[in-house]
């Protein structure tokens, strides 16, 4: 489900907060040196809601073990790369249309591709303008 999900603009808006929640909880855990293990889903505590783990208090927002265990048992994508490699193949296309990748921001065909691939600039000059003596690594 995007973030703009036009079906829908709550449940895109919800999907959207679960995920930022979880990006959230993963950094902190990092940040304290805890790895995370995602805790195993199993069809009786998709269902269940008061489990032990529903008591744990969260790292971040709302989102506990127990949650994140449902939603994945539901089938809930975290990330969203399969939406880049989606728009990926739309510069693609729009490279062999117009000999470029100047997709203009505003781009009344693809909106979405006009944004992406500004937000594509944008994160590369933050790498560009990092500290240059740290050794570049590829992105996740």
């Amino acid at each position: 489900v995007p973030k703009l999900c036009q079906e829908d603009p709550k449940l895109g808006t919800w999907v959207d907060t679960q995920r930022v929640q979880y990006k959230k909880m993963r950094k902190k855990l990092e940040q304290q040196g805890v790895e995370y293990v995602a805790p195993a889903a199993t069809s009786s505590d998709i269902m269940a809601s008061g489990s032990d783990l529903s008591a744990r208090k969260p790292l971040v927002g709302r989102l506990t073990d127990d949650r994140i265990r449902r939603l994945e048992g539901l089938g809930f994508v975290w990330s969203l790369r399969d939406d880049w490699k989606k728009l990926y193949e739309e510069l693609k296309e729009y490279k062999s249309e117009f000999g470029n990748c100047n997709v203009p921001a505003r781009y009344s065909k693809n909106r979405r591709l006009g944004i992406w691939v500004s937000a594509q600039r944008q994160q590369y000059k933050q790498i560009q303008l990092s500290d240059s003596s740290k050794p570049r690594r590829s992105a996740p």
